[in-house]
């Protein structure tokens, strides 16, 4: 993706918050009016859907994927994340020239973090047909599994920001000296 593409509109932003972004699509209606967005970040796929008034998000881990399907119809491009609860679909609007490709992108991006998670190569199919192309894959049973640890390390990495979050509280007089040593001292015993 170009750096011109790897610019968040602003209420997708929001939705994101500081999460760390690897890739995403936007589909745009009429007068580049946002429609949708698939983000993927380091432990989860975002859904993003503006409506008149609000606008509905789903967040699914890593850990719940159970299978990825992208599908390209008359030119339409929409993507379907299952899990053992269900299934979301997205579709994206806009053109095929400037949907399909980054949407393809964002697939394979998908796919390389899922298998760098597992360490196991997942691989994808693709089917062609004549008004219709469907490209999938699905995760391995051990995704699962990776969720449980990579939620602990994320825990753990998280400690170091929640020490500086106490040391503001405490030095804006919202903590005495002794509350911030005993929850520091907690928390370092995390790691």
């Amino acid at each position: 993706m170009s750096k011109k593409e790897m610019v968040l509109p602003d209420k997708v932003k929001e939705a994101v918050g500081d999460r760390k972004v690897l890739g995403f699509v936007t589909g745009f209606g009429l007068f580049k009016k946002l429609t949708a967005t698939i983000i993927v970040t380091e432990s989860e796929v975002i859904f993003y859907d503006p409506k008149l008034i609000g606008a509905n998000k789903t967040e699914i881990p890593f850990a719940q994927i159970v299978s990825v399907i992208y599908t390209l119809e008359i030119g339409v491009p929409s993507f379907s994340v299952a899990t053992q609860s269900g299934t979301t679909k997205l579709t994206l609007s806009g053109s095929k020239k400037d949907t399909h490709e980054p949407a393809l992108a964002l697939f394979n991006t998908l796919r390389e973090k899922l298998s760098e998670l597992v360490a196991v190569p997942i691989s994808e199919t693709h089917n062609k047909g004549l008004m219709k192309e469907i490209w999938s894959f699905y995760a391995p049973p051990q995704l699962a599994i990776m969720g449980v640890k990579a939620s602990e390390s994320k825990m753990a990495e998280s400690i170091p920001d929640q020490i500086k979050k106490l040391a503001e509280l405490h030095d804006a007089g919202i903590l005495t000296k002794e509350e911030f040593e005993n929850k520091k001292k907690e928390l370092l015993a995390r790691l």
